[in-house]
C-alpha cells in the first residue's frame, strides 16, 4: 500500500470488490452481469459460474502432467471469476466496450484507457501495449486450468482473442503470431 498514484500492484481483490459493488446493484453479481454487460453486448454463450449444462465445457488443466482441475474453477462466484464465455462472445465484449462504448461511458472509457503515473502501461483495468501494427488494449486472466486474453487495436477496430484450457502458458507469441498474420497479409 502507499500513496494513491505513487505505485502500481495489480490484486484480484479489487475485482472481489468489485464484485460485490455489482451484486448490491444487481441483487447478485449474476443477474448485474447479465443486465448490465452481458444482455447489452449480445453474449448469449456466457454465463458466471457453472452453467446448468456442462457437456460442451472445455476441462482445465495445469502444470507439465496435465493434472485436471476442472471442478476448482467452481470453487466460489466472486468478481474474479469465474465466467464461462466462447471466444465470440468475448471479442463481442470487446467491441462493445471500446468501440460501440454500449458498456460505459467514453469518459469512463477514456479513463481506462489512459495509464497511471505509476504504471502508464495499465489503466484502469485495462493493458496499454503497442506494437508495429499500433496501440492496443487488453487483459490476461487465468482461473484454474483455463486462461483469456485479448487484444484490442482500436484503429483497425480488430479483436484478438486466446482462450486455452491449460496453464500456465504464455499467450503474447501466440497473439503476436495472430496480429502479424492478420496485419501482414
Amino acid at each position: 500500500t502507499g500513496e494513491p498514484g505513487k505505485g502500481f500492484e495489480y490484486s484480484n481483490t479489487n475485482y472481489v470488490l468489485l464484485g460485490h459493488i455489482l451484486a448490491g446493484i444487481g441483487g447478485s453479481l449474476e443477474a448485474a452481469l447479465e443486465e448490465k454487460v452481458f444482455s447489452i453486448a449480445g453474449m448469449m454463450e456466457t454465463s458466471v459460474g457453472r452453467p446448468k449444462s456442462s457437456s460442451q465445457l472445455a476441462r482445465g488443466y495445469i502444470e507439465d502432467d496435465f493434472l485436471d482441475v476442472s471442478d476448482l474453477a467452481w470453487a466460489s462466484v466472486l468478481g474474479d471469476g469465474p465466467i464461462v464465455s466462447t471466444a465470440g462472445d468475448l471479442a463481442k465484449f470487446v467491441l462493445a466496450l471500446f468501440r460501440d462504448e454500449k458498456i460505459i461511458s467514453a469518459k469512463l472509457l477514456r479513463q481506462m484507457q489512459t495509464g497511471s503515473a505509476a504504471d502508464e502501461s495499465y489503466g484502469l483495468g485495462i493493458g496499454i501495449d503497442g506494437d508495429e501494427w499500433g496501440e492496443w488494449f487488453g487483459h490476461a486472466g487465468s482461473y484454474d486450468g483455463f486462461e483469456a486474453d485479448f487484444r484490442y487495436y482500436p484503429d483497425d477496430e480488430v479483436v484478438f482473442v486466446f482462450l486455452t484450457n491449460g496453464n500456465p502458458l504464455d499467450e503474447d507469441p501466440i497473439l503476436d503470431a495472430a496480429a502479424e498474420s492478420f496485419f501482414d497479409k
